[in-house]
């Protein structure tokens, strides 16, 4: 069984549509990177999605994945509510 990180590297890799290594590498530093592009960026259809000399919208996905931001999953009050809950429930009998 493969790792999700070896996975996700050879996806990538998969998806890199270009001729020479070089160019792939290009991509991959633009697209992950953070960095310019050094040539046009082109999508399957051969349309341009990025000029030469742009950096991409979003930042180098480090910096994208930094700034993610996950919530607590369990509220501040919740041993106050739980006790009060249990506390109506044994009033009526349950």
């Amino acid at each position: 069984m493969k790792s999700h990180a070896r996975g996700n590297s050879l996806r990538s890799q998969r998806t890199c549509r270009f001729g020479t290594p070089t160019e792939c590498n290009d991509w991959l530093r633009h697209w992950y990177g953070g960095k310019p592009a050094a040539t046009d960026v082109h999508g399957p259809f051969g349309k341009p999605v990025e000029r030469a000399g742009r950096v991409r919208h979003g930042s180098s996905i480090r910096e994208r994945h930094a700034s993610i931001a996950i919530r607590k999953s369990v509220m501040d009050d919740n041993s106050y509510l739980t006790r009060r809950w249990n506390q109506i429930i044994g009033l009526i009998g349950g």
